[in-house]
């Protein structure tokens, strides 16, 4: 493998997962808000471009969270020394971590760049 692609996404969300880990409930009250803020816009009778930039605020914060649950180093569900993957050869361990980055990658593309582009467009259609 190709020595920049082994320093990929699986490392660098364990190198964030413990930045963020602090800040874990934080991020689920952010979450929240958020999830109240866009049920009242849809009880207000919101415009549309709002609503979707109040889901990618749900779902940013969510994909975060589960960076720092899944990919932390002492207490991630990820990691070799947890509960859910300690048995498992190393291997699988390895194919599972980079399954879960890169599924987590593209939903946080989608979260925070797709989400607000649709937001944009629909705003200039809107208007």
């Amino acid at each position: 493998m190709h020595r920049s692609m082994a320093a990929m996404t699986p490392r660098i969300f364990t190198t964030q997962a413990s930045l963020l880990f602090p800040f874990r409930w934080r991020l689920v009250g952010l979450s929240g808000v958020a999830v109240v803020a866009m049920l009242a816009g849809l009880v207000l009778a919101a415009p549309f471009p709002l609503l979707i930039l109040l889901g990618s605020m749900v779902l940013v914060p969510w994909g975060l969270i589960c960076i720092a649950l899944w990919f932390h180093p002492e207490r991630g569900t990820l990691g070799p020394a947890s509960r859910l993957l300690g048995g498992v050869p190393e291997g699988w361990q390895s194919l599972l971590r980079w399954y879960a980055a890169l599924s987590l990658t593209l939903y946080l593309m989608v979260a925070a760049v797709a989400l607000p582009a649709m937001a944009l467009q629909a705003w200039w259609v809107l208007r």
